[in-house]
């Protein structure tokens, strides 16, 4: 869409006042970053601000992002100049319910919000979705991961980041896509033990399935471990 926009500002030598605001949880996970980077580095009329909620090692705050955390009602206050927008959202379901509520408590019209969901459809009118959270990863003690497949076992602490994370530190490659819990793509079997889903997920899950790119290990001890050898146990 933004690249329709600069097309059409080309032809018709008029450009349309355009705010592109993208989170992504680290420049590792930033689709078209340098494209991006490049229509606002080459149009005027045209205003990136990129925020990564997970910051790598490699990324320079106003260098490879603008802003930290994620991407809320706030950030739209803070960015957008006063003014009357039409909006396009596009992520997850409880991503979009939030921004959803959040411009209409504003007195925007619903008709002004269009959006599109990752994974299974989601309708933000009517009843409003729960947005799920949860347990703040820094809260947590270490936990044992055993990966069965590969005879792999690592000890996981919040300093690692997610399963998937913690998996590639360990010399595998587990297949991924988006890492926000929206396509499934690394959706893993769990022989045993408890994860907490740091995004609530949209991809659809067996009973016995995880998402590693959005999940950390509940525990290495208790009824959810897998007893005193290890916390979880992955089929990785």
């Amino acid at each position: 869409m933004a690249q329709a926009i600069i097309d059409e500002g080309r032809r018709t030598r008029h450009y349309r006042r355009t705010y592109f605001i993208h989170g992504a949880r680290n420049g590792r996970a930033h689709a078209f970053a340098d494209l991006v980077r490049r229509f606002a580095t080459e149009h005027t009329a045209f205003t990136a601000h990129i925020r990564y909620s997970r910051p790598d090692d490699g990324d320079r705050l106003g260098d490879t992002h603008d802003s930290e955390g994620h991407v809320d009602i706030a950030l739209l206050k803070q960015v957008l100049p006063l003014d009357d927008y039409d909006f396009y959202l596009c992520g997850p379901s409880a991503f979009m319910r939030s921004l959803y509520d959040g411009l209409t408590a504003l007195g925007v019209r619903a008709g002004r919000i269009r959006y599109e969901s990752f994974g299974p459809a989601a309708v933000l009118t009517g009843e409003a979705m729960p947005v799920a959270t949860a347990a703040t990863p820094t809260d947590k003690a270490p936990v044992q991961v055993c990966f069965a497949r590969s005879g792999i076992e690592v000890e996981w602490s919040p300093d690692k980041g997610t399963l998937l994370e913690l998996a590639e530190a360990a010399g595998l490659s587990p297949a991924y896509a988006c890492r926000t819990g929206i396509c499934g793509t690394c959706a893993t079997r769990i022989k045993c033990g408890t994860v907490d889903h740091l995004d609530a997920p949209s991809a659809p899950l067996a009973e016995d399935e995880v998402l590693i790119c959005c999940s950390t290990p509940r525990s290495s001890a208790g009824a959810e471990s897998c007893g005193a050898a290890c916390g979880i146990v992955l089929e990785l």
